[in-house]
């Protein structure tokens, strides 16, 4: 106790007797030597009372948040990565699986029109007759021209008529 009363006495002289270089001396030179005992400055550890050493313990806090949240983020855009892949490669079988079925179902047409092609007009429009207009039409705009020439006269005239009036205006 008596050295800490020393040490302020002297500062108070080296403060008020201007013993100072320049002429004063901050008391925030002098304070941090009073008082050092252990690390502690008149009750407060060294840590409390160095606000840099608070600052870098926060930002180091921050920074240990950060990498962390960047580690969650980098872990998530992996996931979602291997799950866009994923439907890409689903994507592709779907695709895959349509473009086939389509193939089946143009083989079908194909061979539906030639044998309509193979028969004789009066024959293919007698069937063609007892088929629905949207099925008919379909057929018609299939063929080629020479077939539906001859096959026009044979067929339902309204429904020629019909599909006339649908070919002109482009349906």
């Amino acid at each position: 106790m008596t050295g800490r009363i020393i040490r302020y006495l002297l500062v108070a002289l080296i403060v008020l007797g201007g013993f100072a270089v320049s002429g004063r001396v901050s008391l925030d030179a002098v304070v941090p030597a009073l008082g050092e005992t252990n690390g502690q400055v008149d009750g407060q550890s060294q840590d409390d009372a160095d606000p840099l050493a608070a600052a870098k313990k926060a930002l180091a806090a921050r920074e240990a948040q950060v990498a962390q949240r960047e580690s969650a983020v980098a872990a998530r855009e992996a996931s979602l990565n291997a799950r866009a892949q994923q439907l890409d490669n689903e994507q592709k079988t779907i695709d895959a699986s349509k473009k086939a079925e389509l193939q089946v179902g143009n083989d079908r047409i194909k061979k539906t029109l030639k044998v309509y092609k193979a028969l004789r007009p009066e024959e293919a429009a007698k069937l063609l007759d007892k088929m629905d207009e949207k099925t008919v039409i379909e057929i018609l705009n299939a063929l080629d021209q020479r077939k539906d020439v001859k096959l026009i006269p044979y067929l339902n005239q309204p429904r020629v008529l019909k599909w006339t009036k649908e070919t002109l205006a482009g349906n």
